[in-house]
């Protein structure tokens, strides 16, 4: 499994510390997921502020904010100066008071009770030297719902055990969407006595099943799972193939596959296009870091870059027999 792959979730804050070691390119608003910091190569420039954020609709917010600085490979690049971070979502403006964690250079801002009044939010993040940053993002209108079926299973013993999955969507010629679909949950039937054990992710991927599933799809080695377009759905007649394993030998005498939960993300163009562009620089960087410069391309924050993203999600739950 590459090594920048990882389990994240908002409730768990110590998941997220565990990566402390990278940098954090993104300033993370999200529903109870957090994404991990991002090496990047800065070059001789200066030092940067870094943002990130994922609206999801009244679920609770994780900020962070940090900058980027020579030598690369810090553990992070401790602020200086104390920020103010307010967010915006209709009528309504909050402002996020800072939180601090053992072992963490920088405070984790986050915001718990709020709810969505409008598709439209706006951050503000503004520093005690005067630096401001900024940025505004509309939150999906729609979320859109796939069908999963299982079409071949592996489970032989001492071996990897694997789930082909067909995955179906709806035709929706008429609108345009961009997806990440996660893995969200995979429960194992446990040593035959009719208990269950619910593993990590860890020790789980997902993958086109085949080269013409392979085909405009986006796949992720900074964040767990895929990106995708209705483009591509529309190629394969709305069906994707894929195959959900584990990354190393199972006995099949203690665990197997029992049950899958996807998480099926409609998220905004910024989200789509600076994942996409964090994908392709570290399958193409021989330092397995991506550079700045793409990264700085689909910024959509003003007065630094990062990404201010938003997303809808909708779960889907097969049973493996």
């Amino acid at each position: 499994m590459n090594k920048y792959r990882f389990q994240y979730t908002f409730t768990r804050i110590p998941d997220v510390m565990r990566f402390s070691k990278l940098f954090y390119v993104v300033f993370l608003l999200t529903c109870m997921q957090c994404r991990s910091p991002y090496n990047i190569d800065i070059g001789d420039q200066n030092v940067l502020y870094q943002v990130s954020a994922y609206v999801v609709p009244s679920k609770p917010i994780l900020f962070y904010v940090s900058k980027v600085g020579q030598p690369v490979g810090e553990a992070d690049y401790q602020l200086k100066d104390t920020a103010k971070i307010y967010f915006t979502n209709g009528s309504n403006e909050y402002l996020i008071e800072p939180k601090y964690f053992p072992n963490q250079l920088n405070p984790v801002y986050q915001l718990s009770n709020w709810s969505a009044t409008s598709d439209e939010s706006e951050i503000k993040v503004i520093f005690n030297s005067g630096q401001e940053l900024s940025s505004k993002v509309s939150i999906p209108k729609d979320s859109i719902s796939c069908s999963i079926d299982y079409t071949e299973t592996s489970f032989i013993d001492n071996a990897v055990q694997s789930v082909k999955l067909q995955m179906h969507w709806p035709d929706q010629t008429q609108t345009f969407h961009y997806y990440h679909l996660v893995i969200k949950k995979v429960d194992w039937n446990y040593d035959g006595q009719g208990g269950y054990k619910s593993e990590g992710l860890s020790n789980v991927e997902i993958t086109p099943a085949d080269s013409r599933s392979l085909k405009g799809v986006t796949i992720l080695s900074h964040e767990p799972g895929l990106l995708l377009t209705d483009a591509l759905l529309m190629e394969n007649n709305m069906n994707l193939d894929l195959l959900v394993k584990t990354t190393g030998p199972i006995s099949r005498n203690k665990e197997r596959f029992k049950e899958l939960q996807i998480e099926l993300r409609t998220v905004s163009e910024e989200y789509y296009k600076f994942h996409k562009s964090v994908a392709l620089q570290l399958s193409s960087s021989q330092s397995g870091f991506p550079v700045l410069e793409p990264i700085r391309t689909y910024t959509n924050i003003i007065g630094g870059q990062g990404i201010f993203a938003s997303y809808r999600s909708t779960f889907s739950t097969k049973l493996i027999q």
